[in-house]
């Protein structure tokens, strides 16, 4: 996948959780994700955290999202919070920034390593693959 793909699919995220938001409904003392929207907001978080985890490895990224769909989940209801929405809306924007300014980090350190051993001429060790 591209770095203009991914951009794109994390816009899509993005877009897909402001409309979210948008949706909250306001009622006596709360304010409350739409019922409809409940499962649809859960089912992005994991895709999202997925698609990090693929793309990046570990990374801290995915740990912010989980870390605020947590905190969004824990409070006297069990409802999504609308704050929980927000923050890893900011996270996403805070992804598609980073890819747009260095789309190297998308590179598997396997691939990184081969570009290096390509600049420098010889590897560390000669294999089937460099050959």
């Amino acid at each position: 996948m591209s770095p203009e793909q991914i951009i794109q699919r994390l816009k899509n995220y993005r877009s897909e959780l402001t409309g979210i938001m948008k949706r909250y409904v306001r009622k006596s003392n709360s304010y409350n994700i739409n019922s409809n929207d409940d499962p649809k907001y859960r089912t992005i978080v994991i895709e999202i955290t997925d698609l990090l985890d693929d793309l990046l490895g570990k990374n801290h990224y995915s740990k912010m999202i989980a870390q605020s769909f947590n905190e969004g989940i824990s409070n006297y209801l069990g409802s999504l919070s609308y704050k929980s929405v927000e923050d890893i809306t900011s996270v996403i924007n805070a992804i598609i920034m980073r890819i747009e300014t260095n789309p190297e980090i998308l590179q598997r350190p396997e691939e990184k390593q081969e570009q290096a051993d390509v600049q420098v001429g010889t590897p560390e060790k000669v294999t089937l693959k460099w050959l």
